[in-house]
């Protein structure tokens, strides 16, 4: 159900947003901002529960369409619809939440950024809480310890001494460096890495998608922090904890395990030494 004529041709940056049960309004917020960017910016709509209505106030500058699946494919695999829509047709591609605030400006200066490093095949910019507090979204890949100590343990010594190192709460977020595991409330990517991976694993319904992509594309290319430019996420996920959702963690999780390893996975402890190396020979 198309919003607006999509060129055939190349455009800059296409974006995607999955809505489920999302306001009306957030949507509309979200694609005046991209209106505004001042590089060719298409955004696809994927409405997973099929409740965002018909009219909804589009700007007349933005290039937008809406897809609605009939069903809940969870977030990797309705990106993935976006996904396959842009292939051959954009040179970047920007997953996004909906609960996402920034400047114009961000986009455009995430295109000059990743034009002028061709090795990069991911960037996350600066993000802040509303408050503005730092979010500390560059990770490390994670071990089943760790994810336990975070979800169960939360307050204890030992649980937020294995976080703290997770979401490295050492390092200073003051300038550019690589990560394994950047958030996937904002991945602008590299359209020719992102089809070297293939897009999001569809196996993952709803959490550990983005970990799994990130690692790949770590693989591939650099995945970079860029503090030069921030944008602010409510993270609502953190307020909505329910039973559905530990569920959906924890099955994601365990088939993220099983995919690359429980306690032996040789490649993610090279990767986190050579990360943490990295950063601590910059101080």
């Amino acid at each position: 159900m198309p919003d607006g004529i999509i060129p055939e041709g190349m455009v800059d940056v296409w974006c995607s947003v999955v809505a489920y049960k999302t306001s009306a309004s957030e949507i509309e917020r979200l694609s005046a901002t991209l209106a505004q960017a001042h590089v060719a910016v298409v955004l696809t709509i994927v409405d997973n529960a099929g409740t965002l209505p018909d009219a909804l106030q589009l700007p007349a500058g933005l290039m937008v369409e809406r897809l609605s699946p009939g069903r809940n494919l969870g977030y990797g695999r309705a990106h993935n619809l976006a996904i396959a829509r842009s292939r051959g047709r954009c040179r970047y591609h920007l997953v996004l939440n909906s609960d996402i605030e920034f400047d114009a400006s961000v986009i455009d200066a995430l295109v000059d950024f990743m034009d002028s490093r061709p090795t990069a095949g991911l960037v996350m910019p600066m993000v802040r809480y509303p408050d503005g507090e730092l979010q500390h979204l560059c990770r490390l890949l994670p071990n089943p310890v760790t994810l336990i100590g975070r979800r169960f343990f939360g307050r204890t010594k030992w649980a937020q001494r294995l976080n703290d190192r997770y979401e490295l709460h050492d390092w200073s977020y003051d300038e550019i460096a690589s990560f394994p595991f950047l958030s996937g409330c904002f991945m602008f990517m590299r359209r020719a890495n992102l089809d070297k991976v293939e897009g999001f694993d569809p196996r993952f319904f709803l959490y550990a998608e983005d970990l799994d992509l990130s690692r790949r594309l770590h693989m591939v290319s650099e995945t970079l922090f860029y503090p030069s430019v921030s944008i602010t996420h409510e993270y609502r996920s953190l307020k909505r904890r329910s039973w559905r959702q530990w569920i959906y963690a924890l099955t994601s999780l365990t088939q993220y395990f099983g995919k690359w390893g429980w306690v032996l996975d040789a490649e993610r402890d090279r990767i986190n030494r050579q990360t943490v190396a990295s950063i601590h020979h910059k101080k």
